[in-house]
């Protein structure tokens, strides 16, 4: 077994039906024009959010091995860094095995294929058993960041910028981020947050899984479109206070 399957040797978390409503706002395909409703191929960032030093597992969550839930997901994606979507899941011996079989090709270069963002959260949530629904490939495919936030706000786990619990609530690892730019939208993962700093592993980025560091996340400048709870809040009167597995 690799390393990178020794990562998922623990843990299930299945999503489950929604117990307390969010304020999360959404907004219908109406709402936005039809460009930012794509995700940007090859996203592109600040060289500044960019980790470049060598990050492993064990340093962020402890053995490998007991990886479990939301940092289940973290391991297997932060596994894949620097990797480009013809290599991501290349050594992964059980299903959903590469993420390429899941991509569109758009050139004759090895690394030519659509953008995959959106997929490679998808791809890595059902490689932890976390898998959404609705989607193809059995449901949990979801193929696009518009796809993936309807997805969230539909099981009342979207929290967007314009919600009152955006300024307290605390993203958990293994969450998802939706970006909205004017050029489309992205998807990442959280990894963890330290302070006002919000640490992510997104794919499609230079069209490679890269991790990043965003400074100040919550300032409603930035291009954060939300985030997708993986684990389902409560809601109680003063604000978001526990997570219910």
């Amino acid at each position: 077994m690799t390393i990178r399957n020794t990562l998922l040797a623990a843990g299930l978390i299945l999503f489950c039906p929604a117990l307390h409503l969010f304020h999360g706002a959404t907004y219908s395909r109406a709402d936005k024009p039809p460009a930012q409703m794509e995700d940007v191929k090859d996203y592109r960032v600040p060289e500044a959010e960019l980790q470049d030093v060598a990050i492993t597992v064990d340093a962020v969550f402890g053995p490998a091995a007991d990886a479990i839930g939301g940092e289940r997901i973290v391991a297997l994606a932060v596994a894949e860094n620097g990797r480009y979507p013809d290599e991501v899941g290349q050594d992964l011996d059980f299903y959903p095995y590469d993420i390429k079989r899941y991509l569109a090709k758009t050139g004759t270069g090895p690394h030519d294929y659509e953008a995959w963002c959106s997929e490679f959260v998808a791809w890595a949530y059902r490689a932890a058993d976390s898998p959404f629904t609705g989607g193809s490939e059995g449901g949990w495919m979801l193929k696009g960041s518009y796809s993936i936030r309807a997805w969230f706000v539909a099981n009342s786990r979207f929290v967007d910028k314009s919600s009152p619990d955006w300024t307290t609530f605390v993203p958990q690892p293994g969450d998802y981020v939706r970006y909205d730019t004017a050029g489309g939208g992205h998807s990442g993962i959280v990894r963890y947050v330290q302070g006002t700093s919000l640490y992510t592993v997104e794919g499609n980025v230079g069209n490679q899984v890269r991790l990043r560091a965003i400074s100040n996340w919550r300032d409603p400048a930035n291009s954060i479109d939300g985030i997708g709870l993986r684990k389902q809040a409560i809601q109680a009167p003063t604000g978001l206070r526990v997570r219910a597995e």
